[in-house]
C-alpha cells in the first residue's frame, strides 16, 4: 500500500511537470506516436489488472501508466488549444502593427496636403506683389527651389521611413522563425521523452525509473528552451540602433530643408533688392 501511494505522488509530480513545461511559450507537443503505443499501454494494463499474482509493485505499474496515459491524451487536447492562441496573438500582433502603419501613413500625406495648400497660398501672395517681370522671375526662382527644397525633405523622409519599417519587418520575421525554431525542437524532445516513458510502460520498467528518467528528460527539454528564448530575445535589440538611424535621418532632412528655405529667402532677397 506504501508502495502505491508513493507512486500515486510520483505520477502526480510528472504530471505537474508535464503541464508546467508545456505552459512554456503557450505550448505543449502533440502525441503523434499516441495512435501506435496507446493500445500497447491498454493491453498492458489489462493483464496487470487480471493478474492473480496480487503483486503490489506490478499493481502500481498498472495505476501509474494507467494515469498517465489519460494525462497524455490531456495534452494532447491543450496542445490544439495552446497553437491556437499563439496563432491568434501573432494575428492580433500583425492586425496592430498594419492598423498603425496606416494610421500614421494617412497623417503624413494629410500633413503633406496641408503643407502644399499653405505654399500654394504663399507663393500667390509673393506672385501678387511682383510689380515686374523682374521681380516675377526672382519669385518663380524662389518658387522652384522651395518645391525642390519640400521635394528633397519628402524623399529623404520617405527613405527613412521605408528603412525603418523593413528593419523592423526583418526583425519581427526573424523573431518568428527563431521561435518556430525553438517550438519544434521543444515538441520533437518532449514527444521523445514522452514516448520513452510509454515504452517503458509496455516494457514492465519500474515506475520509479520511468518517472526519474522522464522528470531528467523534461527538466532537459525545459532548459534547452529557456535558452533558446534567451538567445531570441537578445537580438531583438535591433529596434534601438533601427530608431537611432531614424532620428538621425529625420533630423539630416528637416536640416537639409531649412539649409534649401534660407538660402531660397536670401536669393530672393538679393533679387527683390531687399
Amino acid at each position: 500500500m506504501i508502495l502505491v501511494n508513493l507512486t500515486m505522488k510520483n505520477f502526480k509530480n510528472i504530471s505537474v511537470s508535464i503541464l508546467g513545461i508545456a505552459m512554456i511559450m503557450g505550448l505543449i507537443i502533440p502525441s503523434s506516436g499516441s495512435a501506435q503505443i496507446r493500445p500497447q499501454i491498454k493491453e498492458r494494463v489489462k493483464q496487470i489488472a487480471t493478474s492473480t499474482k496480487g503483486d503490489l509493485s506490478v499493481k502500481a505499474e498498472a495505476a501509474f501508466c494507467n494515469r498517465f496515459l489519460k494525462t497524455t491524451g490531456k495534452i494532447d487536447q491543450k496542445v490544439k488549444e495552446r497553437e491556437s492562441k499563439l496563432e491568434t496573438k501573432r494575428t492580433e500582433r500583425l492586425n496592430v502593427l498594419t492598423n498603425r502603419k496606416n494610421e500614421r501613413n494617412v497623417k503624413l500625406s494629410e500633413n503633406r496636403m496641408k503643407r502644399d495648400i499653405n505654399f500654394s497660398e504663399h507663393f500667390a501672395k509673393l506672385e501678387a506683389r511682383a510689380q515686374n517681370d523682374a521681380q516675377k522671375q526672382a519669385v518663380a526662382i524662389f518658387k522652384t527651389a522651395m518645391e525642390s527644397a519640400l521635394n528633397a525633405r519628402r524623399t529623404a523622409v520617405d527613405a527613412a521611413i521605408k528603412t525603418f519599417r523593413d528593419g523592423v519587418q526583418g526583425a519581427v520575421d526573424s523573431r518568428k522563425a527563431g521561435v518556430d525554431v525553438a517550438i519544434t525542437s521543444f515538441k520533437s524532445a518532449e514527444q521523445a521523452a514522452i514516448e520513452k516513458a510509454k515504452t517503458d510502460c509496455v516494457a514492465e520498467v519500474a515506475p520509479k525509473d520511468i518517472k526519474q528518467t522522464l522528470q531528467a528528460s523534461l527538466k532537459m527539454v525545459r532548459e534547452n528552451l529557456v535558452k533558446a528564448r534567451q538567445e531570441i530575445d537578445k537580438k531583438q535589440d535591433v529596434m534601438k540602433p533601427l530608431i537611432e538611424t531614424k532620428k538621425q535621418a529625420m533630423e539630416k532632412a528637416q536640416a537639409d530643408f531649412k539649409a534649401a528655405v534660407e538660402k531660397a529667402k536670401n536669393d530672393l532677397k538679393a533679387a527683390l533688392g531687399q
